[in-house]
């Protein structure tokens, strides 16, 4: 019996655990909230659940019916019961008629991360949170700049927009015609002069209103660069308005599936740089439209016209009622309108590709069945002007009216529409109000239609500054056939190598055959490469072809990268030594082999070292200058270096060693361009006579603590105190990993203890030793923000080759540079240089071609001294029989006058070669080079198979004839003329 009721027990206590969930999900379930939508037929649905609007993979529905199924989408959806509308307090509002409410905190020109370079943006703090929900920290958001309309610290300005003027926190109001913002301050131009505001003066600014039909094609190109879904609009519980698209807008959850309180929607407005998690519960409603069809109200009035019988009356309202309450007309609830009372004009400045106009109007509740009034539609032109719709008399009792599409007309240019309301104080009907009193109406749903075609044509335009990268660039896209084209077209990709923050990002497709982004640089004189931050998808095949030129001159030509993973690919590198310290016009020409050619752009840096290696210390002479700090003494030695010319010689003279000061650095497990994860170095120490147990040791520093400072902090802990360092005014705790060795690296026979450092190698490197270590795999991420070198006894500890590096490819690549300059390799007679990556081949082609860039030579270019009576010669072979050694140049304009294509080249002793040469793709000349002719001097007449109209882009290439040592030997070639 006992062990029966032991072994029920706990049965039973599963079945009542099982029961009691079952129930408690259950009540889960039914607090969900239920929705009401209007649909794109007009017809509105009863209360219901809304379902499956948290797994990507599944299509959202209100009960049975979908949420977006083609012609019968929602337009408008609503929580119930209907929350009051909330009073945004701080908050930035942008074109459009977006907002978000929250603290504005700073302003970025972009330029920071130059591998990544942004738009000019504002650093923001929502007022609740938007980052992904197992973020650690309150996220901050990222606000084009461009976008913003006003910026609200502290409401004293009222709801009006009133663009040029800020109103400081001490009561002053300050006009101004231009603007430049700062870190925490702005610029503003006024009529008595320039003067800097900073952020804590400032309660509201409110910008020079900008083109926004430019913004709203700009906005399209993020949203739906290909005109393809909707656009979604937001309205949350704090008052923000965000406008996403069914292609930046996927459902998730985190937690219980079940719970719509654990649902999210992951989107990225147009103007965010970072995807924002908005949770299902501070969703109040969604509003949808097509590209074609936006909003009235995305506009601003040209004229706002008020005649109330006493005072001031009401004025006009945004997306409120006058009273600012929601815009509600009988049943009808509206996201979008105008809340108006009596007479009231709003008045509209539209551009010809506007073609049609529909909207809804009624009485507000706050007019409780009284009031009489009438509402028309006009639009005006030129000469002409006309009647779209009268309502005729209307009183509270009566239902709101919803307009079809009221055509415009096509000959007026320019035109107006005017949407207005006459109170009627002389009418008969028995709701007249003569005094004005209940003649509260709205105008709700007012919506434009757009021409398709001008849609298209002016997304694809503004298509182009939709890639971060490009910002600040000029951009040029044609086909070889002289049609003008768009430079690219571009496409929406949510981005899931991080899980933990997807983010959406735009890639790009080029639209013709090739496509130009050129712009100057003041190139500084430690300038020795160029790197190009871009990569192709990886689900596409084709390859794009990156091609540099820099004052006219080839510097290299690569593939872009595949981006496959968390971490970015190698991206393209060239050495651009040669025109360090000048000012350079710097032309990247991208063109594919035909397949489809996509590409993510992010942007293009100058560095005096390649983006996945950094020297710390590297034959740098002044190197002991920097050790500014800790005790100790250093000096550079020249007595048997373990690399080049020169190490590091340390003695220690306390309890650490000298120290070196440095920038901050990114070390981290996914390292982007610019921040690093593996640290290598070579060390030795001398052997102490005296046989005594020593060490030699390397300190890390992070975020400005080391050694000692680090050590404190373990202590700390142990005291029951948490160990953190400050960054940005908040605390970050110091990685468990590197406290529990202090951020130090030691090799040696001296007996460890507790908290020693993370021991290299047990005995001392007294001959020297290259040591390649993962930062994170032993300290975790940090800032690394300098080095300490320390030892004990009396004797010297030397220390070389310090790099960084981002990827084991890049510790390779240190590993051959190192060997490289141990063993340089030893060139046959006769021959100056030898190059055999494509990507280094610029400074070598330039000594014959330097308007040439090269690629596809079998075991590279070979710069000889002197060949066949002529000096200085570069030898070249196809590298397959059937991949033709190519050699091409482009030129953004071809000019009009005669262009021709010289050379001087020949072929091996008793060999032969084709040479084919193209313009814009096209076979113009092909020929046999043969080696019985000796010298041939080419000239080529390209004028007649030129374009003026776009740019010219010449390639000639050395296929095989019969694959039999088919070099050739180039001179010269260059195309004069231009």
């Amino acid at each position: 019996m006992i062990r029966r009721y032991r072994s029920a027990r706990p049965v039973a206590l599963a079945v009542c655990l099982t029961v009691g969930w079952l129930f408690l999900s259950s009540l889960s379930r039914a607090a969900d909230s239920e929705y009401m939508a209007r649909w794109s037929d007009g017809s509105t649905s009863s209360p219901a659940t809304l379902r499956d609007w948290n797994d990507p993979s599944a299509e959202p529905r209100l009960g049975d019916r979908r949420l977006f199924e083609g012609s019968s989408s929602f337009t408008s959806l609503w929580r119930l019961p209907l929350s009051p509308l909330a009073k945004p307090g701080m908050r930035v509002e942008l074109t459009g008629g977006d907002r978000l409410s929250g603290e504005l905190l700073g302003w970025s020109s972009g330029q920071e991360d130059p591998y990544e370079t942004q738009p000019p943006h504002f650093i923001f703090r929502p007022s609740t949170a938007m980052q992904p929900p197992e973020a650690k920290y309150l996220q901050t958001v990222r606000i084009t700049a461009s976008f913003v309309r006003r910026i609200v610290w502290e409401a004293v300005a009222g709801d009006a927009y009133q663009p040029g003027v800020v109103w400081l926190r001490n009561g002053g109001r300050i006009p101004f015609r231009t603007y430049r913002w700062n870190g925490a301050s702005v610029n503003v131009l006024t009529s008595t002069g320039l003067r800097e505001l900073s952020f804590a003066e400032i309660a509201e600014i409110h910008l020079p209103l900008d083109d926004e039909w430019s913004r709203y094609f700009e906005t399209a190109s993020h949203l739906t660069p290909d005109g393809k879904g909707l656009w979604v609009r937001l309205e949350t519980n704090q008052g923000s308005l965000l406008t996403t698209s069914t292609q930046r807008l996927q459902g998730r959850h985190w937690g219980d599936r079940n719970r719509q309180a654990d649902w999210y929607q992951l989107i990225q407005p147009a103007w965010s740089l970072d995807p924002l998690w908005i949770r299902l519960p501070q969703i109040v409603s969604w509003q949808t439209w097509l590209v074609t069809e936006p909003p009235l109200g995305w506009f601003t009035p040209s004229s706002v016209a008020h005649t109330p019988v006493f005072g001031s009356g009401w004025q006009p309202q945004w997306n409120t009622s006058v009273q600012g309450e929601r815009l509600v007309t009988g049943s009808d609830w509206s996201q979008s309108g105008w809340g108006v009372f009596g007479s009231a004009t709003l008045t509209f400045n539209l551009p010809p590709f506007v073609e049609a106009v529909h909207t809804g109007w009624g009485f507000d509740p706050a007019a409780r069945q009284g009031g009489c009034a009438s509402a028309t539609i006009r639009w005006m032109g030129e000469a002409n002007e006309g009647t779209l719709f009268d309502s005729g008399e209307k009183t509270g009792h009566d239902p709101a009216i919803r307009t079809d599409w009221l055509s415009l007309p096509a000959d007026a240019t320019p035109r107006q529409l005017q949407l207005a309301t006459d109170m009627r104080a002389d009418a008969a009907s028995r709701g007249r109000d003569p005094l004005d009193i209940r003649d509260f109406t709205n105008w709700i749903d007012p919506q434009i239609r757009i021409s398709p075609g001008i849609a298209g044509q002016s997304t694809a335009q503004a298509s182009q500054l939709t890639l971060p990268g490009w910002t600040g660039w000029n951009v040029l896209g044609w086909r070889n056939d002289g049609e003008p084209t768009a430079a690219v077209s571009v496409r929406n990709q949510l981005e899931t190598w991080n899980s933990r923050e997807p983010r959406f990002r735009s890639i790009a497709r080029i639209a013709g055959d090739a496509l130009l982004l050129s712009r100057k640089f003041p190139l500084k004189p430690d300038d020795r490469w160029i790197t190009i931050h871009a990569a192709r998808p990886t689900d596409i095949a084709g390859t794009i072809l990156c091609a540099v030129r820099i004052n006219g001159q080839g510097v290299g030509i690569a593939p872009l990268p595949r981006r496959e993973g968390p971490i970015d690919p190698q991206p393209v590198v060239f050495n651009i030594e040669a025109f360090a310290g000048q000012s350079a016009l710097c032309e990247i020409v991208l063109f594919g082999d035909g397949s489809p050619a996509e590409f993510d752009f992010r942007g293009v840096a100058f560095s005096r070292h390649t983006p996945g290696i950094f020297p710390i210390f590297d034959e740098e002479e002044d190197f002991p200058d920097r050790l500014t700090d800790g005790e100790g003494t250093a000096r550079i030695s020249t007595d048997l270096p373990y690399s080049g010319r020169m190490s590091l010689e340390v003695r220690a003279t306390g309890k650490s060693g000298p120290q070196l000061l440095v920038e901050e650095i990114p070390i981290r497990e996914q390292p982007k361009l610019g921040e690093y994860r593996f640290l290598t170095f070579a060390w030795r120490k001398v052997d102490d006579e005296k046989k005594s147990k020593e060490t030699i040791r390397l300190l890390v520093a992070h975020e400005g603590r080391i050694g000692g400072a680090i050590a404190d902090a373990a202590l700390d802990r142990l005291r029951g105190r948490p160990a953190v360092t400050r960054r940005g005014g908040r605390e970050i705790p110091l990685e468990d990993r590197g406290m529990r060795h202090g951020y130090t690296y030691d090799a040696g026979d001296m007996k460890q203890s507790a908290g020693a450092p993370l021991r290299v190698d047990w005995s001392l490197p007294r001959n020297w030793q290259w040591v390649s270590r993962d930062l994170i795999g032993d300290f975790g991420s940090l800032s690394l923000t300098g080095l300490g070198f320390d030892t004990t006894g009396e004797t010297a500890a030397f220390y070389d080759s310090i790099f960084l590096a981002r990827t084991p490819q890049d510790v390779d690549r240190i590993k051959e540079i190192l060997r490289t300059r141990k063993e340089p390799p030893k060139l046959p007679e006769g021959v100056k240089n030898i190059t055999v990556r494509d990507e280094e081949y610029g400074p070598l082609l330039r000594q014959v071609a330097p308007q040439f860039v090269a690629m596809n030579s079998l075991s590279g270019l070979t710069l000889v001294g002197q060949h066949e009576g002529e000096n200085d010669v570069v030898k070249s072979h196809p590298l397959e029989q059937n991949r033709p050694c190519r050699l091409l140049a482009h030129f953004a304009k071809a000019g009009s006058g005669p262009v021709t294509l010289k050379g001087r080249l020949r072929a091996e002793k008793e060999k032969d070669f084709k040479l084919v040469t193209l313009v814009n793709g096209r076979i113009i000349d092909d020929r046999l080079i043969s080696g019985q002719d000796q010298w041939i001097d080419l000239e080529i007449d390209l004028t007649p198979h030129i374009n003026t109209k776009i740019p010219l882009t010449v390639e000639v290439r050395q296929e095989s004839n019969n694959w039999n040592y088919e070099f050739a030997w180039w001179k010269s070639l260059r195309v004069t003329g231009l």
